[in-house]
C-alpha cells in the first residue's frame, strides 16, 4: 500500500526525482536492543495500542484548502454535537510533507480496529471525521492535515475510497450508524463509475516530481490490481453483490497469471504490467482469492511470495516490495528492504492459509519492531525511494490485525 509515489505529467509508475534520504535502519536498532528479543506478542499489541491512542488527536478544522489552479477551498459542515478525530500517519517523521498528516486509508484502518474491538463509541470519531471530508462526488481525497486545514480533496485514488467505503459499510452495520452507511453507498457508486472495461480505475490528480505543483484535473487511468481487491471489498460491504460478482470475474480475466500463480500489478492502455509486486502478488492478492473461495491459487500465491519476495537485512527477514523495477530502480538499498506493511498483510495471509510458521516469523518480527521503535511498527526497514522508515500507523494497524486473528481474539476485519 505505498502511497508516496510522485507522479509526472505523463504517469507512468516512476521513482521520485532527486537524491533519496537514507536514515538509521531497523535492522541495526535491533542488534542494539537484545533485550527485545524477549518481548512477547502481548506486550507488543499493548505498545501497539498505546501508539494508535497516543497518535490520534482532534480534528477542528472548520474550513479546508486545496492545493493546485485554482485553490480549492470549502467550509466543513461540522455538527456541534459530535466528536472528531483522526490519526497522524507518520508521527516521528522528519519529512515536512508528512509532518502532521493524515492519510485517508490510515484512518479506514483505525476505525476498522475499532469495530473490531466492538469499541464503536471511539470509533465514532473517526468514522464522523470520514464522513465529513467525503466530497460532494462521493470520493475521498488522498490525505489531509490532521492539525490543520489542508486537504488534497482532488488527488484521488480509487484504493483510498474503497478503504474509506468498506470502513465506512461495516462500521454503519456494526455500530447501527445510517449515515455511515449512505457515506459508503455514495462512495462505493463514485467507484462503479470509474469502472471501465470490467475495472476500476485509479482516478484523478496529480503532482509534480518536486511536489511543487498539483493538476488536479489530471485523470490517472491505470487500473492498478491493489485497487481491484479494495473496491471488491467496499461493493460486498455495501451490498452491491451483482457489482462484486463482476469485478470478480474481471480481475481474474485480465490480471491473474496462470503459470505463475501470481497477479500482474496493473493494466495500462489496455494493456497488462506484468510486474511484481508485493501487494498484488502475494499480500492482498492472496488475501482476496481466500476471500472469494480461491484457496488452491492463494496457496500458489504465497508460495510465489516466499520464494520470490523473501529477502534479510541483518537480524529481520521479510518481504521486499517489489521484484522489478516497477517504481524505480531495485538497486543500491532496496535490494534488501523490508516493507513491513506488506510482510505483516503477507502474514496474515500464511495465518489463514495454516502455514504458521511464516506467520509465527512475521509476528516475532513485529514484537521485535514493536519493542525497539516503542510501540509503532515502521512502514519499512530503511527510508529510500518514498518509503519512510519511521513507525507508521497502517504497518502498526496490520500487525496488531495480526496478533489479534493469531491469537483468536478477533478476525481480521479485512478480506473476510
Amino acid at each position: 500500500m505505498k502511497r508516496l509515489i510522485c507522479l509526472t505529467a505523463v504517469i507512468t509508475l516512476t521513482a521520485c526525482a532527486g537524491a533519496p534520504r537514507y536514515k538509521p535502519d531497523w535492522a541495526t536498532a535491533i542488534e542494539k536492543r537484545p533485550d527485545c528479543a524477549s518481548a512477547t506478542a502481548s506486550d507488543a499489541m499493548a505498545a501497539a495500542t498505546r501508539f494508535i491512542q497516543k497518535n490520534t488527536v482532534g480534528y477542528k478544522t472548520g474550513k479546508i484548502k486545496d492545493a493546485g489552479s485554482p485553490v480549492l477551498e470549502r467550509m466543513l459542515k461540522r455538527d456541534p454535537n459530535k466528536i472528531y478525530t483522526t490519526v497522524i500517519s507518520y508521527p516521528d517523521t522528519t519529512d515536512q510533507k508528512l509532518a502532521g498528516r493524515s492519510f485517508i486509508y490510515d484512518d479506514a484502518l483505525v476505525l476498522l480496529w475499532h469495530i473490531s474491538n466492538h469499541d464503536c463509541d471511539t470509533a465514532a470519531g473517526i468514522a464522523n471525521t470520514l464522513m465529513l471530508l467525503q466530497n460532494d462526488d462521493g470520493s475521498w481525497g488522498f490525505s489531509f492535515n490532521a492539525t490543520g486545514d489542508f486537504y488534497n480533496a482532488r488527488y484521488i485514488r480509487s484504493g483510498t475510497v474503497a478503504w474509506a467505503a468498506y470502513a465506512l459499510a461495516r462500521y454503519g452495520k456494526s455500530c447501527d450508524n445510517a449515515s455511515a452507511s449512505s457515506s459508503s453507498e455514495r462512495g462505493s457508486r463514485w467507484l462503479s463509475g470509474r469502472i471501465k472495461n470490467g475495472l476500476v480505475e485509479r482516478a484523478y490528480g496529480g503532482w509534480s516530481q518536486d511536489y511543487t505543483y498539483f493538476a488536479p484535473a489530471f485523470d490517472f487511468t491505470v487500473q492498478v490490481a491493489e485497487h481491484q481487491f479494495d473496491t471488491w471489498m467496499a461493493f460486498e460491504a455495501a451490498g452491491r453483490l451483482n457489482e462484486a460478482e463482476s469485478l470478480k470475474s474481471a480481475i481474474m480475466s485480465g490480471l491473474w497469471i496462470e503459470d505463475q500463480g501470481r497477479f500482474a500489478v496493473a493494466i495500462a492502455d489496455g494493456k497488462r504490467e506484468d510486474g511484481r509486486a508485493l501487494d498484488a502478488a502475494g499480500a492482498w492478492g492472496g488475501l482476496w482469492l481466500l476471500a472469494v473461495g480461491g484457496r488452491e491459487k492463494a496457496a500458489r500465491s504465497m508460495r510465489f511470495t516466499i520464494t520470490g519476495f523473501s529477502v534479510s537485512d541483518g537480524p529481520l527477514r521479510g518481504f521486499k516490495p517489489y521484484l522489478d523495477p516497477v517504481d524505480g530502480p531495485l538497486d543500491g538499498p532496496m535490494k534488501n528492504l523490508i516493507f513491513f506493511e506488506g510482510t505483516m498483510a503477507a502474514g496474515l495471509l500464511s495465518l489463514r492459509l495454516g502455514e504458521r510458521e511464516t506467520a509465527i516469523e512475521t509476528v516475532r518480527l513485529g514484537t521485535s519492531l514493536a519493542c525497539v521503535a516503542g510501540g509503532g511498527i515502521p512502514y519499512a526497514s530503511k527510508e529510500v525511494l518514498g518509503f519512510e522508515s519511521v513507525p507508521a500507523v497502517a504497518a502498526t494497524i496490520w500487525f496488531m490485525i495480526l496478533i489479534d486473528e493469531f491469537s483468536g481474539t478477533a478476525r481480521a476485519p479485512v478480506f473476510q
